[in-house]
């Protein structure tokens, strides 16, 4: 028999995922233009802007920002949390330092998964939190 892995303890972490169908983005940023400059970073649109389908970028950068929302378990202002990438190209988050899940906790680090494919966009973001978060911080802006 497989060996049990014991979950994390509560306190510790909290994970989020959010799933998107990017034609339904597409239409919506279509019928709501404004939409990309309200939800995503002048350096988030200048990545996605690049790129030969803007709108799939976009709609996986979505799911990250939704993501985060899920794990920090509260709404947070969209521009509190900026998708960008390691020089790995690996992705990773900058976030407000004043971030914090409901229960008043900083994220400390995050592990950030973001595809693509088949019309869709995935994302997971998983939070390492701390009271003392708020001092080491994720990268901020």
């Amino acid at each position: 028999m497989p060996n049990l892995l014991r979950p994390l303890p509560a306190s510790s972490s909290r994970l989020g995922a959010d799933f998107v169908d990017v034609g339904r983005f597409r239409e919506v940023m279509k019928r709501h233009p404004r939409v990309v400059e309200r939800v995503f970073t002048e350096s988030e649109r200048a990545y996605c802007q690049r790129k030969a389908d803007p709108t799939l970028h976009f709609a996986a950068r979505f799911a990250v920002k939704e993501a985060v929302r899920k794990a920090l378990g509260r709404a947070c202002a969209w521009h509190a949390v900026e998708v960008c990438k390691l020089e790995t190209g690996a992705p990773s988050l900058a976030v407000d330092p004043e971030l914090r899940t409901a229960d008043g906790q900083y994220p400390v680090t995050a592990s950030v998964s973001i595809t693509h494919d088949g019309g869709f966009a995935f994302a997971v973001v998983l939070f390492d939190l701390s009271e003392i978060g708020k001092t080491l911080g994720v990268a901020s802006f």
